[in-house]
């Protein structure tokens, strides 16, 4: 049985499941059962979690994320709070679901995500089975603090997902913005350096 709970909290608002800690009854490399008192849960996770769990009949830890969308319920769970962060900024970004997340994360930890991010490394990302180019550039623009383009920037950061829009790659985008503010710091509006970045691509 499959049992999916949710608390609540004495003002009404939900207060989600943190983590699960008892013992492992079954695992594959998509979910485990977790029993907590006597209580089975469900609980689905990335590639990684699999490896890196012990045996069937062993403790374990999982810091847990409770998905909730119209008619879906499902719990999903990690070894570490930081890929249960990942998971939860990567399902916030729109067409990132569930499934392309936990993707990600069995292909790569929370470091080596940060470091993609810095880096600018489009290619291993959107190598990843579900994640194109076109999504790839949009965890970019999401995550946007993430990836060297300061979040207070916002001429910057609008006129790079204006080009974006238009066909550019977000590493062009950003490249060409770049260049046309330091060549015209005088220019306030996203019209204007879309204008200007567009005579330079």
């Amino acid at each position: 049985m499959w049992l999916y709970v949710q608390f609540y909290i004495d003002n009404g608002e939900k207060k989600l499941i943190e983590f699960l800690e008892g013992k492992l009854i079954k695992k594959t490399p998509s979910k485990l059962l977790v029993e907590v008192q006597g209580v089975g849960y469900g609980v689905e996770i990335p590639f990684s979690v699999f490896n890196g769990v012990g045996e069937e009949g062993e403790k374990v830890k999982l810091y847990t994320y409770l998905y909730i969308k119209e008619n879906i319920m499902k719990l999903y769970g990690f070894l570490r709070e930081e890929e249960k962060e990942m998971f939860s900024r990567l399902v916030a970004i729109s067409g990132v679901g569930p499934r392309t997340a936990l993707g990600i994360l069995s292909r790569l930890s929370p470091e080596e995500f940060e470091e993609i991010l810095a880096s600018e490394d489009f290619s291993t990302l959107s190598s990843i089975p579900g994640v194109g180019k076109k999504l790839c550039q949009k965890i970019f623009l999401e995550l946007k603090g993430k990836y060297g383009i300061s979040e207070e920037d916002e001429l910057t950061q609008r006129s790079v997902e204006a080009l974006v829009g238009l066909g550019s790659s977000v590493k062009e985008a950003k490249e060409v913005v770049r260049r046309v503010r330091r060549e015209l710091p005088g220019i306030t509006k996203v019209e204007e350096v879309v204008k200007e970045a567009l005579k330079r691509l």
